[in-house]
């Protein structure tokens, strides 16, 4: 196999925010697998009480967290087909939900 590693100059600041993206984007793969892996083992069927008190979620968030989280889980790190639509929305809905907390 050829190599294909790229080097980046970090000292431009294009370059830093270039390599800074691919760590963020491998550190929120293995955060939302780990999160998945947590969180599956802490519903039982619909009952989604222990998942909201593990993550400290208001009661009955937890069907809406679980089903966001999966969808990410699904577009981060899963061969799956998801529309370019379907995609943005739940990217749009996870981040607009939970984030700037």
């Amino acid at each position: 196999m050829a190599t294909n590693y790229i080097q980046v100059n970090r000292s431009k600041q294009p370059g830093n925010k270039l390599v800074r993206l691919a760590a963020l984007l491998t550190e929120a793969r293995q955060i939302s697998s780990d999160i998945v892996n947590v969180g599956g083992h802490t519903i039982t069927g619909a009952n989604h009480v222990l998942m909201e008190t593990v993550f400290g979620l208001t009661t009955g968030d937890g069907d809406d967290v679980s089903s966001m989280v999966v969808s990410i889980n699904n577009i981060l790190n899963k061969d799956t087909t998801i529309s370019g639509v379907d995609r943005l929305a739940d990217l749009d809905e996870f981040t607009g939900r939970l984030g700037l907390q």
